[in-house]
């Protein structure tokens, strides 16, 4: 309701409050009422758990009051002010967004949100625990890299992996922690880079540095790649998230561009 609210106006500029998840309901929200035509311009203004996408536009500041401030100052003085391109897809039916995960970080984002107050200094501990279960093979590593199957098809070409332990989508760079594993999203409008396949949790944890830097993977169990379109047909039902949300159960699930 108060999307539409926002829309009826026909704003220049539209000030999304919030974190990944917000943006994601916010994004299907518009695209339902935009009726196919032309979006206004997004300000995301960083005040939820993750906030990949205000990262990746580089609009952080100190509070999302102070930046909303400044925005609407300058533009009442015709300032510009530098603006980025994200590449949206859209997910299922009806979805919107620009990370999609299954497996792996799926069942990170469930140990994360059970935590006391997730922020980025519980992530980065859970982060901590994981390198050290991974170490010694615990419980831990074994409980956020469980194995699942399906079959997976990019651009009409199936990939290479058919068991799994990590499959994530994303059009931006970022997904938390200074970590930038889609180091390819954004070189090709309307794609989105895919990177998923059986690698075990020492096999990632040894490349978080790469992950760290941008660089690519270079792990033959990895699938890393850009993709336009893609469809995943899991062997048994599972969770899946867009944006940190988790959904699902689901046995099918198919990404688009969105436009």
């Amino acid at each position: 309701a108060a999307i539409g609210r926002a829309l009826e106006g026909r704003p220049e500029i539209l000030a999304l409050c919030g974190g990944d998840g917000s943006y994601f309901r916010a994004f299907t929200a518009i695209e339902d009422m935009s009726g196919g035509a032309p979006w206004p311009e997004i300000l995301p203004l960083p005040a939820g758990t993750i906030n990949n996408l205000a990262h990746a536009v580089q609009s952080m500041a100190a509070s999302p009051e102070r930046l909303l401030s400044r925005v609407v100052f300058d533009h009442a003085r015709g300032i510009p002010h530098a603006k980025a391109e994200v590449d949206l897809f859209r997910v299922g039916e009806r979805d919107v967004g620009y990370i999609f995960g299954a497996g792996m970080i799926v069942n990170f984002l469930r140990a994360y949100y059970a935590t006391e107050r997730p922020s980025p200094w519980s992530a980065a501990r859970l982060i901590g625990r994981l390198i050290g279960s991974a170490a010694v093979r615990g419980p831990l590593q074994a409980k956020i890299f469980q194995p699942f199957e399906a079959d997976v098809i990019c651009d009409g070409e199936r990939i290479p992996h058919r068991g799994f332990r990590m499959l994530i989508a994303s059009s931006v760079r970022a997904i938390g922690l200074g970590f930038e594993p889609f180091y390819l999203a954004g070189r090709h409008p309307g794609h989105f880079h895919v990177l998923g396949g059986p690698a075990r949790a020492s096999r990632l944890i040894r490349r978080l540095p790469r992950f760290r830097k941008g660089f690519p993977a270079n792990d033959p169990q990895l699938y890393d790649n850009l993709a336009g379109e893609m469809s995943v047909e899991f062997a048994r039902p599972a969770w899946y998230t867009v944006n940190g949300d988790l959904l699902g159960p689901v046995s099918r699930i198919d990404l688009r561009r969105l436009r």
